[in-house]
């Protein structure tokens, strides 16, 4: 079905492929000639879906495997910090051990949201150390040559 989408959405799917330049020049060869890719991967991230978790990409990683493809980048977004990385085990913990207890479930979110999730995001939004220790990155690319 070459040329036969407008967007391909992966998001958080890429470190668990293992030819992930295989993986990319697929989107290309079945988005049209106008089509949006859409990846978001980690890059500070725990182990997860052992044995299946290859890969941690940097914007630089990336931003050159869509461009070896024949994609032209449109925006490349860091997201989260090392805040959010060191306190995402923490809330999953305090939201696993809640959840189950129909009183608890609440108390758990409500404590999570305001004592986690906001306090490190807003942290990471004004920390220089996010810069270099993203969570996560948004990639946007287009199949289209840049004007």
């Amino acid at each position: 079905m070459e040329n036969s989408f407008d967007t391909v959405y992966f998001s958080q799917v890429l470190e668990h492929v293992l030819y992930p330049a295989l993986e990319i020049k697929e989107f290309k060869r079945v988005l049209n000639k106008s089509g949006l890719c859409i990846i978001s991967v980690p890059h500070l991230s725990h182990y997860h879906e052992i044995p299946h978790d290859f890969f941690r990409f940097t914007e630089f990683g990336i931003s050159k495997l869509l461009e070896d493809a024949g994609f032209s980048i449109m925006l490349v977004k860091k997201q989260g910090g090392i805040v959010s990385f060191v306190t995402h085990p923490p809330s999953v913990i305090l939201i696993t051990l809640c959840w189950q207890v129909p009183v608890l479930k609440w108390v758990g979110f409500y404590l999570n949201k305001f004592i986690l999730v906001l306090p490190s995001y807003y942290i990471d939004k004004i920390s220089p150390a996010s810069k270099v220790y993203p969570c996560n990155l948004l990639v946007i690319a287009s199949t289209e040559a840049r004007k």
